[in-house]
């Protein structure tokens, strides 16, 4: 997948913003996979247009929040990462105080992105 990558992320990236429950869960488990095992291409995922906004769309759907929320933790370990993440501070702010049960991985984004 590594190799192929940059021709499959246009297409996971659309399929992440899919109104099937099936191909958006597919697309995730690859966006978050790949982002935990791949410390290379996470500088890609979070340049890659609209993958960001998608995660941050899916910590609103019930049954991804979770995934989503750790995949961003994961763009977020990258330093190169980081200035493209303060952009959706505020959204990480109210998710780490919303006592929902992805908070506690919002503040771990957020303490991240100031380290």
């Amino acid at each position: 997948i590594a190799e192929a990558f940059p021709r499959l992320l246009p297409r996971i990236t659309d399929m992440l913003q899919s109104d099937e429950d099936d191909e958006c869960g597919a697309a995730l488990l690859v966006v978050s996979n790949m982002s935990a095992f791949e410390f290379s291409l996470r500088a890609r995922l979070a340049r890659a247009p609209d993958l960001i906004e998608a995660l941050f769309e899916l910590i609103e759907t019930l049954g991804f929040s979770t995934r989503a929320t750790l995949a961003l933790q994961n763009l977020a370990e990258a330093p190169s990462n980081r200035s493209l993440l303060l952009a959706y501070e505020n959204a990480l702010i109210h998710h780490a105080m919303s006592g929902s049960t992805i908070a506690d991985i919002a503040a771990s984004i957020l303490a991240e992105l100031t380290a």
